[in-house]
């Protein structure tokens, strides 16, 4: 072709000019550019940004749901401004990632699914109302309403409304899933804590046989322990350091200023009662003025326990507590977690059955009728949480007491071994060290109500004769209840031990040091549930809506040309450049509005197809005016094989026809003054006189 060398092309391909560029950048570009130009790769490209979309939401949720996240955390600084602006960065990076992320898929989506629309058998009003459905989402869902009237294409519609809709969905909950919460991170620390448990080892294995013998300190820690019961039930039970029901655990020496817990060692009393069966008076002592019985009964085995002191009871709902033995001075601990309760009250189980009164003698006088039965102490070890600013146990871990008893034939437990003695063996012995009240029991006055029994009364509710009434009508307690305080008593007596003993005095405290968290006040990256929720569906919906929208359809023509990716008033002229049919029918609509227009355009448009013959400008005959512009110096033109020169078209038919095909790239055959290439343009000179000419 003459004059090649020097030619100017109005649209040159830059497949062709890659042996000009010397520069990496350049030939990243073109790389980049080329493949931005396959269908293909555009189309794995959306899959794959849709489906780390969803597969980034599955992870962030993982993340939400073990709260992983809040292990990223930052120090709280002195100046607000500064936390301020922290948080102020976090949204707005996400709102960035939202609309970058978001824009690009819009772009790649509605890029393939316009090439897809374009290379299908469709209606102009289809193809009107998919195309401005991607124009937002305002006139999407305009274009949803016009289905209403004209169902031209509902289904896509639908699916590019709601393609919109979710990509708004993302912008609104990306920027709210995760924000700064100020909370503590905590260090490892120790504190010391005063054990619940005192030291009784000494009591337990050094304890002299006989009590005339023992320690008189020891008697006194003993006596000092029982003189805080009464001030015991005055105390909240709940805000007790130290003391919860029937439970009894470590104190912490000093609280914190830190909202933790820590885990502190604990022990849970509880009491167990039943029947005696057979039981009777074996003795009176003395016998003209009795002051006390000896009494027994017969356990579950057939075996008759005997010798168990019984104080006489006069006024009502009075009571007292006993053990086997009593008349001996042996109070080894060992077989002490076994007792006797009796009083002038009555006692029914949770069926509502009432135990049987038994009748003390009396010779002169009414004789007392009490309640007796037989009682057994336990006890398990456990942890449990402290507030480390309280000190008091979380109420939420303290063991229940007991809510309902039935009767049953009582046992007492079998003796333990001397390894296994425990603070519970020291229980007869603090019955009987324990300070004593002013009331009298009757008779002769000489016994009178203990600190103990005055606790178990006042907790059952028990009223007792006083000044203001000497008499007082006997009462009636719930077995479980009677079971609770005595619980209760023993976990209020043991913590006692532990408040008498003013700096050690008796020896029996016992420290440990045990593992707490410092705090720190920090700001903790918080990952919201409910963003990430509606971040998950909407990114669920994006990948299948778009697997819908850029697949090909089954309405594809065969041999589409596939060139435009979108509607701008350009392309729309070049579309209809050779359907004068579509031009004459719309162009006879009177009235433009929108819903004549639609009505008219209801008629199938076939795309392009590779076999169609191909359009062009012969070399040979002069250009018609105004369509060249004048260009000095002259050059060659280039003319698109779609471009349409109406007074030129059956001549250039003539001459050029469309080969094949290959990956979109069109190949021509043209007469032998005419320059072809791959890309799909023709280059050629104009004749001589054209060039430089306005008249060309």
């Amino acid at each position: 072709m003459s004059g090649a060398g020097d030619l100017r092309y109005a649209r040159t391909p830059v497949s062709h000019l890659s042996s000009k560029w010397t520069s990496a950048p350049e030939r990243l570009t073109q790389a980049l550019s080329t493949k931005l130009g396959k269908v293909r790769f555009l189309r794995r490209l959306s899959y794959t940004l849709h489906g780390y979309l969803f597969f980034l939401h599955i992870v962030l949720f993982a993340v939400c749901y073990h709260h992983l996240e809040e292990g990223l955390t930052i120090p709280l600084s002195g100046d607000g401004n500064f936390d301020n602006l922290t948080s102020t960065v976090i949204t707005v990076s996400g709102t960035v990632f939202a609309t970058l992320y978001g824009a690009l898929l819009i772009w790649l989506t509605q890029r393939l699914a316009l090439r897809r629309l374009l290379t299908s058998e469709q209606t102009l009003t289809a193809m009107h109302d998919e195309f401005k459905s991607w124009i937002g989402i305002g006139s999407a869902l305009l274009a949803l309403f016009g289905q209403s009237r004209i169902k031209s294409a509902l289904p896509w519609v639908l699916c590019i409304a709601g393609y919109l809709v979710n990509v708004t969905v993302l912008h609104i909950t990306m920027p709210a899933m995760f924000s700064l919460q100020v909370g503590n991170l905590y260090h490892p620390d120790n504190i010391t804590t005063q054990m619940a448990y005192p030291d009784v080892y000494s009591m337990l294995h050094t304890w002299p046989t006989d009590a005339r013998d023992a320690s008189t300190l020891l008697h006194a820690l003993f006596s000092d322990a029982s003189s805080l019961l009464p001030y015991v039930l005055l105390l909240d039970p709940d805000k007790t350091v130290g003391l919860a029901k029937g439970t009894i655990y470590d104190q912490l020496v000093t609280n914190t200023l830190s909202d933790t817990t820590a885990l502190v060692n604990a022990t849970t009393f509880d009491v167990s009662c039943g029947t005696l069966d057979s039981l009777e008076v074996d003795d009176t002592y003395p016998k003209s003025a009795p002051m006390w019985y000896s009494v027994s009964h017969v356990y579950p085995n057939g075996t008759r326990q005997e010798d168990i002191r019984v104080k006489y009871i006069q006024p009502n709902n009075a009571m007292a507590l006993t053990w086997h033995n009593i008349t001996s001075d042996d109070i080894r601990p060992g077989a002490n977690r076994s007792f006797y309760l009796y009083g002038t009250f009555d006692i029914e189980d949770s069926a509502g059955d009432v135990l049987s009164n038994f009748s003390l003698p009396e010779p002169n006088g009414h004789p007392p009728n009490i309640s007796m039965i037989g009682c057994d102490l336990y006890s398990h070890n456990h942890t449990i949480q402290v507030d480390t600013t309280t000190r008091v146990a979380k109420l939420d871990q303290v063991p229940a007491l007991r809510e309902s008893s039935l009767w049953s034939v009582w046992e007492p437990q079998d003796p333990v071994a001397p390894d296994d003695l425990a603070i519970l063996d020291l229980w007869i012995t603090a019955v009987m060290k324990q300070y004593q009240t002013s009331f009298t029991l009757g008779g002769t006055g000489v016994y009178r109500l203990g600190f103990m029994e005055k606790f178990v009364a006042s907790y059952l509710g028990l009223q007792l004769p006083g000044w203001s009434a000497t008499h007082v009508p006997r009462g009636r307690v719930k077995l479980h209840h009677v079971e609770n305080a005595l619980s209760e008593l023993a976990a209020a007596y043991f913590w006692s031990l532990n408040q008498v003993n003013t700096d050690n005095q008796y020896g029996i405290e016992r420290t440990s040091n045990i593992a707490i968290g410092r705090p720190e006040a920090v700001r903790r990256l918080h990952l919201n549930r409910t963003p990430v929720v509606f971040g998950l569906g909407a990114s669920t919906l994006l990948m299948f809506m778009n697997l819908l929208l850029v697949r090909p359809r089954e309405t594809r023509a065969i041999g589409a040309i596939d060139v435009l990716d979108t509607l701008g008033l350009l392309q729309i002229v070049w579309f209809v450049r050779g359907r004068p049919d579509a031009l004459s029918t719309v162009g006879r609509v009177q009235r433009p509005n929108e819903l004549d227009l639609r009505h008219a355009g209801m008629f199938v448009v076939p795309p392009d197809v590779r076999t169609a013959p191909a359009v062009g400008i012969r070399p040979d005959i002069r250009c018609p005016p105004n369509v060249w512009d004048p260009n000095p110096g002259g050059s060659e033109r280039i003319v698109s094989l779609a471009s349409t020169v109406s007074s030129s078209t059956t001549l250039v038919n003539e001459q050029l026809q469309t080969n094949d095909v290959d990956d979109g790239k069109l190949h021509k055959s043209a007469p032998s003054n005419w320059e072809t290439f791959d890309d799909g343009y023709v280059y050629f000179s104009p004749p001589d006189d054209c060039k430089g000419s306005s008249s060309c």
